[in-house]
């Protein structure tokens, strides 16, 4: 079964990470290790965002869409042509979309189906980018029913932790435990502790800015 998808959600607003480096036109030839990489864009109305990773080999992952599962990709001349599986309501089907290569730049991909225009930009890590540098931090992060905590190494005290990309959250649900921890590296900001229902009861709370590294 054949269905075509537009990449992710539309009106996006445009963020501006702008760099003069370098910026496809029709006269310069777009090479596949330009397009490697995660790329994200908000999802309107909230602090989540959503993309897609584009790897080497040709295969590709969803970043934050549980509906839409790319699996592969490749470029023909000036468009990029995504492969995936859509799930809703009980059907499933294959589908592959072209999309125009409007511009590249090393932190920024405009996408063109049509009359829309998708603006992305290059991330390092799953859960997005921020404006704002914060501190960065190894340590281990556990999540539970009703935990959420960040335990920085050569330190005795846990932090709680707001994840807006709800990628931390994603990777607990995947991992089916009661409660699931990992290895990371994050750069979070610290931010006040009334924002959260358990908060008060930490050392004091973190908001995730970059998810740098999260293994098992």
């Amino acid at each position: 079964m054949k269905t075509s998808h537009l990449f992710a959600a539309a009106n996006c607003a445009a963020f501006c990470i702008a760099s003069a480096a370098f910026m496809t036109s029709c006269s310069s030839r777009i090479q596949k290790e330009d397009l490697c990489g995660i790329w994200i864009q908000p999802v309107p109305g909230s602090h989540i965002v959503q993309g897609v990773e584009l790897n080497a080999d040709g295969s590709a992952r969803s970043v934050n869409m549980a509906t839409l599962l790319y699996d592969s990709w490749k470029l023909e001349k000036e468009s990029l042509i995504l492969h995936g599986l859509s799930i809703g309501n009980g059907v499933s089907g294959e589908f592959s979309d072209t999309l125009g290569i409007v511009k590249l730049t090393p932190d920024s991909l405009s996408l063109q189906k049509g009359s829309l225009v998708l603006e992305y930009f290059r991330s390092i890590e799953d859960c997005g980018f921020s404006a704002n540098p914060g501190t960065v931090l190894k340590g281990r992060i556990t999540f539970g029913p009703e935990v959420r905590k960040f335990r920085p190494d050569n330190e005795d005290k846990d932090y709680w932790v707001i994840d807006k990309s709800g990628y931390l959250q994603e990777r607990y649900n995947e991992s089916g435990a009661a409660e699931w921890s990992a290895d990371a590296e994050l750069e979070v900001r610290q931010t006040d502790s009334s924002a959260s229902e358990f908060g008060s009861e930490y050392a004091g709370t973190l908001q995730v800015l970059r998810i740098i590294s999260c293994g098992d």
